[in-house]
C-alpha cells in the first residue's frame, strides 16, 4: 500500500511545481501533473463556495441587526408598519 500525504501550498507555489513537472518527459510527469492541477482546482472551488456562503451569512446577519422588532403588545404606528 503506497503512502499518501497533504500538502498545503500557495497558488504561486502550485503554479510553480506544475511548471517545474511541465520540464520533466511527459511519460514521467503527466499523471501527476494531472492530480495537481485537478486537486488544486477542486480546494479553490471549495474554498470559494466556502467563502461565498460566509458573506451570505455575515450580510443576512448584518440585515436582521438593522430590522426592527416589535414587542408584544406594542401599538404599531404607521411608520413602522412602512419599514
Amino acid at each position: 500500500m503506497s503512502q499518501k500525504f497533504t500538502f498545503e501550498h500557495t497558488l504561486e507555489e502550485i503554479n510553480l511545481l506544475l511548471t517545474a513537472l511541465g520540464e520533466l518527459p511527459a511519460k514521467l510527469s503527466i499523471d501527476l501533473i494531472h492530480k495537481l492541477k485537478f486537486g488544486a482546482e477542486a480546494q479553490a472551488a471549495e474554498q470559494a463556495a466556502t467563502e461565498a456562503s460566509g458573506l451570505k451569512a455575515e450580510a443576512s446577519t448584518a440585515v436582521g441587526e438593522l430590522t426592527p422588532s416589535v414587542t408584544e403588545g406594542a401599538e404599531l404606528t404607521p411608520e413602522v408598519v412602512q419599514q
